[in-house]
């Protein structure tokens, strides 16, 4: 993680990471020049760190044979784990699947709850999975996309669904469906194995209003509704009600 920290130039950080330096370092300047090699490779970080730990090892005494160390970031250690893999592989014991992971845009790869600035430390790093509820807007090829983590609920009877008025929802095209759902929520199903393709122009909440869908599975006739409780960035932007439960919940579905 320091190695983003240091390329994103987050002040706070940088001045952690001068700190830390300069507790083995006097020198200003020549912390200066070792922090700009934090930014690349990430290597560089793990190799100073190494390097002053050993020394402070050594300073207390430890009764260690230093000339036979290693790291896991060694290209033969790595060798050795590839071997492994390919070995179990081979056997049978494991196969390539898919599952759900911390994933980052900026860096383009999965990343580890002690990638993320406080992760695992100061905060609870958690995947949260919603399922998407598809309502077929009457008289059109397009579906209001919902996002729910309860939906069972839908046998309870699906009221309305919720849009919020001043939210510019898109149009996007979802493996091969029209579906309208919020722009933060196009974005994020583009990470998670869906083909998506925002088609152009947008349509405003309010002019979804007073327009009817159809519930899945119970085939009821409902209302879209107003409500400015529905947050964009959670879920699909979407939201229906169940007459069940609760009268302010805060889940999605509201039920």
């Amino acid at each position: 993680m320091a190695d983003r920290i240091m390329k994103g130039g987050d002040p706070e950080d940088i001045k952690l990471y001068s700190w830390y330096v300069s507790l083995y370092v006097n020198d200003p300047n020549k912390v200066k020049e070792i922090l700009s090699t934090f930014t690349n490779p990430p290597w560089n970080i793990a190799q100073f760190f190494a390097s002053v730990y050993t020394r402070d090892f050594m300073s207390m005494g430890y009764s260690m044979d230093f000339r036979r160390q290693f790291t896991t970031g060694d290209p033969d250690y790595n060798a050795f784990i590839i071997w492994q893999y390919y070995r179990l592989r081979e056997a049978g014991y494991i196969t390539q699947g898919s599952h759900v992971v911390l994933y980052s845009p900026d860096e383009n790869q999965a990343v580890g709850e002690h990638d993320i600035k406080g992760g695992g430390d100061e905060i609870t790093i958690d995947i949260l999975e919603f399922n998407l509820v598809k309502f077929k807007l009457e008289n059109s090829n397009e579906y209001l996309v919902a996002a729910t983590l309860r939906p069972e609920t839908i046998y309870g009877g699906v009221t309305n669904v919720w849009v919020h008025p001043s939210v510019e929802y898109v149009i996007a095209d979802v493996n091969g469906e029209r579906w309208v759902i919020s722009k933060p929520a196009a974005w994020k199903l583009s990470y998670q194995g869906y083909d998506v393709k925002v088609l152009g122009g947008s349509v405003r909440g309010e002019e979804l209003i007073g327009k009817y869908v159809i519930a899945p599975l119970i085939n009821r006739r409902v209302p879209v509704l107003p409500a400015s409780f529905v947050d964009e960035n959670t879920g699909t932007g979407i939201v229906y009600s169940v007459p069940a439960h609760a009268l302010r919940l805060r889940s999605p579905d509201r039920s």
